[in-house]
């Protein structure tokens, strides 16, 4: 049976004595109930709605009051930024009251936004209809003003404050001289008009004109200026500071006059009844160039604090410009020096010219040209003495070199300004140095009338210089005596030269390049000498620098030596590889018995501190003597060579690198370094012959079944001694008995029976000797 729905579950259920009509009133019970709860359900999602969007959306702006025909803008401003507050005027066209009120753009834009404008005693109210009080805005018939307790309904609104003060006769108050800040209402559009305090005009103060005395002048002729200036709205007490100044027309550059405080300058200068400020001192300008000039009055006042400059301070009638004129006088145009440095003996080369400044009377001549030699002056400041100083340098009249110091050549002709002598130029002898110096040469002019010129620094003052003549020095040469040798290399005797020309030797400065300390030898004289020790093999290059007088020698190409004590090591071990340690090494075979079978490996090695590699080195190595007791089991890369009755191992030709500067094959002690050695070595294996030979001894080689095997590379020697049997033993051992044989012992016995003859035929013959004596003595008796 399919079930439908739960009414046919109950409907269909057997329950005992329960009858069918009370089971379909529980399921149409069971029906309504579900249909109340459907509907509940919907219900309450829609207030779940409504609620939401009563959340979310935005409240509208409340109004005070609703749109009233009192509204300069009709309901009012909706946007109540300051830009929307502008964009509303504008765009109703209500901004022409702002403006007639002096509002600007920019006063609406930088109002203060949201302001509470409450209703105050003296407040007026703009609108659209007339109220008890109220006066027409100038220039509408629609526009009414009039108190605010009269036209207002309730007591505040929201609104902006312009910073903006208007007058009463602007908005047409009965009080034309009332001021009010101005202000606009949200709710409307309508102005207000709040009293406040009157309105402050601000302090001007302009420059009127400057005076002068004469708009031409001549050289040292002085023109009076005078200044003028007005102020407004000004206090009683208020003072003007006028400064005057003098500015070259072509370059604009100021030539005197300011700044205040300034002979030129007037300050503190009051006002007259009438706010005229006046400066009537008779201040003067003197100029002693001629040309064109512009005179020029800033005046300055103080504005809450800050100095301010009036307006119109160096333009129209404040500003004058003046010519002055020159009468012709002469002038020192022009003093050159052929060259400025030289080396003594040094002759200056000088040519002088005059010219003429002005243009109106007597055109002057040179009659004289005057040249004055000065020495620079180091001594103290001394007021009696005609000390010139010349771009910070002082100079005294003198001439060291013992010659004059003053030059005067004449001229008579009016049309020539150039020194006569000068052709193009004129060698000053009298001015010729031979001292190393600083000096500075003047020249005067003298016109016609006797009058001299005024000193000309700029073009009419010459320095010059003089210096010793070029100095030639170098190292000639260094060397090293002895320059090569074993190390360490003791007492090498280093020997330098020098070349000198207008210079003196002081000292010799040897670097042994080792990295020693540098050794100064004082000398004065051309060559030098000193010892040094080179320790250490390598090859070592020494310089010499040579202080002088006049510098140090820089080349050290030219002076340099070549230092290379040498040294080559050779060594040779043997390892005994079937007799291991306790952790498994070969054990050291040398001077230890090896036995039959043991396989030794023999390893030579060289060490190269020659500064220099070993090109083409043949390891070589005599196996003669380990062939008596051993058999070659490894030839490790080498050739077997027998020749002559010898065997020998010859490996291929290498190259041997030498160990860096200053590194050694053995230490201080002489023990060899064994890291110095790993580079180059080379090794083999032989094995102990099994059983091992009890040859006897070869007469003609002592060495062979001697019992050892030995073996030589370049006089580092390993021996092993060979296990073999004690009576070879014992034969071994008779070997190393003192070798005396018969020859000594007959020497001696013959030496003493010769003697012992001698001896008995020299004692027979004393016999005789006295036998005969006594035979006279006894002839003698008897006579």
């Amino acid at each position: 049976m399919k079930i439908v729905n739960f009414r046919d579950v109950v409907t269909n259920f057997k329950i005992g004595g329960i009858s069918k009509n009370k089971i379909s009133f529980y399921a149409k019970r069971l029906t309504k109930e579900t249909s109340a709860r459907r509907l509940a359900s919907l219900l309450l999602v829609g207030l779940l709605v409504f609620q939401f969007i009563t959340f979310i959306a935005p409240p509208s702006a409340g109004r005070a009051a609703s749109c009233t025909s009192n509204d300069i803008i009709n309901c009012g401003i909706g946007d109540r930024s300051n830009q929307g507050v502008l964009n509303a005027f504008k765009s109703t066209g209500a901004i022409q009251l702002l403006y007639q009120a002096g509002v600007t753009d920019n006063d609406v834009l930088n109002g203060q936004a949201n302001a509470n404008i409450c209703r105050t005693p003296g407040l007026l109210s703009m609108g659209r209809t007339q109220a008890p009080g109220s006066f027409l805005y100038p220039g509408h018939n629609d526009i009414w003003i009039g108190d605010a307790s009269s036209r207002w309904l309730q007591n505040c609104f929201a609104g902006e404050l312009l910073n903006v003060k208007v007058q009463g006769s602007t908005i047409g108050t009965g009080d034309p001289n009332a001021w009010y800040q101005v202000g606009i209402l949200y709710d409307c559009g309508n102005l207000v008009f709040i009293p406040t305090s009157p309105h402050q005009q601000p302090k001007t103060i302009t420059c009127s004109s400057l005076n002068v005395s004469s708009f031409t002048a001549t050289v040292g002729q002085p023109i009076v200026v005078a200044g003028y200036a007005h102020g407004d709205n000004i206090s009683a007490g208020e003072l003007v500071d006028m400064a005057y100044g003098a500015y070259d027309s072509g370059t604009n550059n100021l030539v005197g006059g300011i700044p205040q405080g300034n002979p030129l300058g007037a300050q503190g200068v009051p006002h007259d009844a009438n706010n005229n400020f006046i400066d009537n001192a008779g201040r003067a300008f003197t100029f002693n160039q001629p040309g064109t000039y512009d005179l020029r009055l800033l005046v300055g006042y103080d504005n809450n604090g800050q100095k301010l400059f009036a307006a119109g301070s160096a333009a129209g009638d404040c500003a004058r410009t003046v010519t002055v004129t020159q009468q012709m006088t002469l002038r020192c145009a022009q003093l050159d020096i052929v060259a400025k440095t030289g080396n003594t003996p040094f002759t200056p080369g000088l040519k002088g010219t005059a010219g003429v400044d002005g243009t109106s009377g007597t055109k002057p001549y040179p009659s004289k040209f005057e040249y004055i030699l000065l020495q620079k002056y180091t001594g103290p400041d001394n007021p009696s003495l005609p000390i010139v100083t010349y771009n910070g340098v002082k100079y005294l009249e003198g001439n060291p070199s013992g010659g004059t110091t003053r030059i005067t050549h004449t001229n008579a002709n009016p049309a020539v300004y150039t020194d006569p002598a000068s052709s193009p130029a004129f060698s000053a002898t009298e001015f010729k140095q031979t001292t190393p110096g600083d000096f500075l040469i003047i020249l005067r002019v003298t016109d016609q009338n006797n009058t001299t010129a005024p000193e000309n620094p700029n073009n009419c003052f010459v320095p010059f210089t003089t210096t010793p003549p070029p100095a030639e020095f170098a190292c000639k040469t260094l060397t090293a005596d002895p320059a090569t040798g074993t190390a360490p290399l003791k007492g090498v005797n280093l020997t330098a030269t020098a070349t000198v020309k207008n210079a003196v030797v002081k000292s010799y400065q040897f670097d042994f390049g080792d990295g020693s300390a540098k050794q100064t030898v004082t000398s004065s004289q051309l060559t030098a000498s000193t010892k040094h020790d080179y320790n250490n093999p390598g090859k070592y290059t020494a310089t010499v620098s040579i202080t002088t007088d006049r510098g140090t020698t820089t080349d050290t190409q030219t002076c340099k030596t070549v230092i290379n004590p040498t040294q080559v090591q050779y060594t040779k071990n043997v390892a005994n590889m079937t007799l291991l340690t306790n952790d498994g090494k070969p054990t050291d075979a040398n001077n230890q018995v090896a036995k039959a079978g043991d396989t030794l490996r023999y390893q030579i090695a060289i060490c190269n501190a020659n500064g220099a590699p070993i090109n083409n080195y043949v390891f070589e190595d005599d196996v003669t003597d380990l062939l008596y007791y051993a058999d070659l089991a490894d030839l490790g890369g080498a050739t077997k060579v027998v020749k002559n009755g010898q065997t020998k191992l010859v490996w291929p030709a290498t190259d041997i690198a030498s160990l860096p500067n200053g590194k050694s094959c053995t230490d201080s002690s002489g023990n060899i370094i064994p890291a110095n050695f790993s580079a180059h070595f080379k090794s083999f294996t032989v094995k102990v012959k099994d059983p091992i030979p009890t040859k006897p001894n070869v007469p003609l080689d002592p060495s062979a079944y001697d019992c050892n095997i030995q073996d030589n590379f370049h006089g580092s020697i390993v021996t092993t001694p060979i296990g073999v049997v004690p009576a070879k033993q014992v034969e071994c051992a008779a070997q190393k008995l003192p070798q005396t044989g018969a020859g000594i012992p007959i020497f001696v016995i013959s030496f003493f029976a010769a003697s012992s003859v001698f001896l008995f035929f020299r004692n027979r013959l004393l016999k005789r000797e006295l036998k005969l004596v006594e035979t006279l003595s006894d002839d003698e008796g008897g006579m």
